[in-house]
């Protein structure tokens, strides 16, 4: 039988996160009217205000290893925790073993050798895969990478849009159409870092939510990187990544969500009345039963997701749970808010409370990594054993 009964270990680390969670989501305002964020001293001006204790979640996540669940179920409950403080960026912990959350750093992980691996992994990369005119699509893909035969070297020329962090990262590992010496070898995957001559990042995207998120374009122009710099991956590869982190963006619907629930019940409270749940549909008010069906949308999410991690730690990655996750969370997001924003009133749409900001920020969790209608096409394909050509 599957137990998702949280360790003394899991409660500890999550107790952590909750509490940084509350010294951002104190500043989450301010830095979502100005784009300011990711100083160099982020973690203490940020995460631990008031604290004596400054050590990140995910390096104490790492020192209490063996007393958790597991570092695959506890990474989407440390990221529910982030997102309930509108965490903005993707931070690290400094110890080098410390839980890997980069999209590139798992790719990274999965398809370099070992001395890429070395090289590359204690770099933070963004991720490079959306194009100004085709999305993510990857047939519509026109960034290139040209093969140098005389330096040895590729010379990439292209555009990358919704570029994550790349502001403050070391780099970026770009998805590029590789063109080699016997012709065009399909998408490959490239590391280009800060310094190589023609790699630029632009300004900040002014964004409807996520605004206090790093999102850049970048720009390639006859960035030549050395022969190493090419991972021996292709864009099944990188898309494989997304299956293990779906279920962080159910992480990140959860805590969006929670922010206005919790709202609702302390609003409910201040009343001076307390949830029923044991009484009977005819002995509840209309708002109570709404609330406690709030909850219960809540609590399915939430186990949703932490099965799809149990699957992934107990089987390994697979598509249909991830997917599954990620679907019902942005699904769960928006009508949860929804209903919370008819509970609260015109209030709810101010900027004196958090519920407005959290609202904008869960547009994008339908969207990105794929959206919905792409997921259900995944997992309908895994339940029918159709393959992409046969279900599109």
């Amino acid at each position: 039988m599957i137990d998702f009964e949280l360790t003394d270990g899991d409660k500890e680390v999550i107790a952590l996160a909750r509490r940084q969670a509350i010294g951002f989501q104190k500043r989450a305002k301010g830095i979502d009217r100005t784009m300011e964020f990711d100083r160099p001293d982020f973690a203490e001006q940020f995460a631990f205000e008031g604290q004596e204790d400054i050590v990140h979640v995910r390096d104490f996540a790492h020192q209490r290893a063996d007393d958790l669940s597991g570092l695959t179920i506890i990474e989407p409950l440390i990221y529910l925790e982030e997102s309930y403080g509108f965490k903005p960026l993707y931070w690290q912990g400094e110890n080098a073993d410390a839980m890997n959350v980069s999209l590139s750093g798992k790719l990274i992980e999965k398809v370099g050798t070992p001395e890429q691996i070395a090289a590359f992994q204690p770099l933070y990369l963004a991720w490079g895969m959306s194009e100004p005119n085709g999305g993510s699509d990857p047939a519509s893909m026109r960034t290139v990478a040209t093969y140098d035969a005389a330096t040895d070297e590729w010379v990439i020329n292209g555009e990358k849009i919704f570029s994550s962090n790349a502001t403050h990262a070391d780099g970026i590992l770009v998805m590029c159409r590789a063109v080699g010496p016997q012709g065009d070898e399909g998408i490959s995957l490239f590391v280009v870092t800060k310094g190589m001559p023609g790699y630029g990042v632009g300004p900040q995207m002014d964004k409807l939510g996520l605004r206090n998120w790093d999102t850049v374009a970048t720009f390639f122009m006859d960035v030549r990187v050395p022969a190493l710099n090419r991972l021996q991956g292709n864009l099944k590869d990188a898309l494989s990544i997304f299956n293990g982190t779906r279920a962080l963006i159910a992480g990140q619907a959860l805590g969006y969500a929670r922010v206005a629930l919790d709202l609702v019940r302390e609003k409910y409270a201040e009343g001076g009345k307390a949830l029923n749940y044991a009484g009977s549909l005819a002995s509840r008010s209309a708002v109570e039963d709404r609330i406690l069906g709030m909850e219960a949308l809540w609590d399915a999410t939430y186990l949703t997701m932490l099965h799809a991690k149990w699957h992934e730690q107990a089987k390994g990655p697979g598509k249909f749970y991830p997917s599954l996750a990620k679907c019902k969370a942005g699904l769960m997001v928006r009508k949860l808010i929804g209903d919370c924003m008819d509970i609260l009133g015109p209030e709810s749409a101010s900027e004196k409370l958090p519920v407005e900001q959290a609202l904008r920020d869960a547009r994008i969790l339908d969207i990105y990594e794929g959206p919905n209608e792409a997921q259900r096409l995944l997992m309908a394909r895994t339940l029918l054993n159709y393959s992409a050509k046969e279900l599109n």
